[in-house]
């Protein structure tokens, strides 16, 4: 007899009409044991089914959500911090949407102005 653990389930179908995923849900989660509960957001071990045309894989993964779904690329990227701008670059920028704004309260005036001399 297993310990009671949290489990869940990625399934993945593509290019086959056939096989369902709620069909794949109900065959592979049914037969386990009600001890173990499902945890779609920290799961001790995810069962990953992809299916592809007339191939099917399945993995069994321990602590999926942390390794950031398998996606390496994520591993060894560093986390982007933005700098804070400096006041100068802050008061550019509140220069330049403040002329938006006005050019375009003048477009809408032109317009406006158009549609009553039509």
């Amino acid at each position: 007899d297993a310990e009671p653990t949290t489990f869940a389930l990625v399934v993945n179908i593509r290019y086959c009409d056939e096989l369902k995923r709620d069909d794949v849900i109900r065959a592979v989660a049914g037969p386990l044991d009600v001890k173990h509960k499902v945890d779609l957001k920290n799961a001790k071990y995810t069962l990953v089914i992809e299916a592809f045309k007339s191939m099917c894989t399945i993995g069994l993964v321990e602590n999926y959500n942390a390794r950031k779904r398998l996606n390496l690329q994520t591993l060894f990227d560093e986390p982007v911090v933005k700098k804070p701008k400096s006041p100068e670059a802050e008061a550019e920028t509140e220069d330049e949407s403040s002329q938006n704004c006005s050019t375009e309260e003048t477009k809408t005036k032109d317009i406006a102005e158009q549609d009553a001399a039509v």
